[in-house]
């Protein structure tokens, strides 16, 4: 799981990169624009109220660019150590659990589950993303590589007779 979050976080981490070089040129490009219309300014080109539309228009504009970089530099960084929390957590979240106060551990099933539905007598819980994740990627171990190429909800198939629908 660690290698193929680490894998996952390069990919992740080009991403950013490459936004972040678009963003910079962008930032790069309304600061030369900036400068021009500066130089347009002195020489008497335009009007100091266009100028001052176009300087206030542009400033805005370079923030904000400068704060999408902030938060794609962020985001890059906290990707690859969230997903190792949530792993560690994964590990330990048995023996937490069972030595945790009634109070902890509905904390714990809230934190895991969003949705629970009583089949029958079995309970199949639906788990938040990343820990349905990590349910997938055991399945997929316990299953093999290929899986189940036909998934199917829990509970009785189409088609399938039970001991209820068969006829007299």
């Amino acid at each position: 799981m660690k290698k193929g979050l680490k894998e996952s976080h390069e990919d992740e981490q080009a991403y950013h990169e490459a936004q972040i070089q678009g963003l910079h040129a962008r930032y790069e490009q309304f600061q030369r624009r900036l400068d021009h219309i500066y130089l347009d300014k002195l020489d008497g080109k335009i009007t100091e109220e266009f100028w001052r539309e176009r300087h206030d228009a542009w400033r805005k504009e370079q923030e904000e660019v400068r704060a999408a970089i902030q938060r794609h530099e962020r985001a890059n960084r906290s990707y690859y150590e969230e997903g190792v929390g949530i792993l560690e957590l994964a590990q330990q979240a048995y023996s937490l659990y069972v030595g945790a106060s009634p109070q902890t551990k509905r904390d714990i099933v809230r934190s895991l589950l969003s949705n629970c539905i009583l089949n029958d007598t079995t309970l199949c819980p639906t788990y938040r993303k990343p820990f349905q994740l990590l349910r997938d990627a055991l399945q997929t171990k316990k299953t093999g590589e290929r899986g189940d190429l036909n998934p199917r909800p829990p509970g009785p198939q189409p088609g399938a007779l039970t001991a209820e629908l068969r006829p007299p």
